[in-house]
């Protein structure tokens, strides 16, 4: 499983989101198991005007594999701790076990770390 939290829509999360959604893709078609499956979470205190962003980013960018959700409240969800400062949290895990932990600032996602990030979803993965 291959979770992304962020707050914000940027360049580099738009590559990353569609990298991402590429690499589960052939994992998906032949019957991968739950490390191939992918979703993004945006974490926003106004769901109504990310909504049709996040409709654009994926008929843009064809995001096919992952799903774009909400989650009303930048602070996200209780239970995945994310942190105040981290605009983007990439999280792998396999039976409720967090096996990576990516979070990156406000500015710090950026080429380099998304190859940094795309080359450890493709281990974890299995390709």
């Amino acid at each position: 499983m291959i979770n992304i939290h962020a707050r914000e829509i940027t360049d580099d999360l738009t590559s990353l989101v569609s990298q991402i959604d590429e690499l589960v893709s052939p994992a998906l078609s032949r019957g991968g198991d739950n490390r191939t499956q992918s979703f993004v979470v945006f974490l926003t205190d106004d769901p109504d005007e990310m909504e049709p962003k996040l409709a654009k980013l994926a008929e843009e960018k064809k995001i096919k594999n992952i799903p774009l959700t909400l989650f009303d409240g930048e602070a996200g969800h209780p239970d995945y701790k994310i942190a105040k400062d981290a605009e983007v949290t990439v999280l792998m895990w396999t039976n409720l076990s967090i096996e990576q932990n990516f979070a990156f600032k406000k500015g710090e996602l950026n080429a380099d770390a998304v190859k940094k990030v795309v080359a450890a979803a493709k281990k974890h993965v299995g390709k």
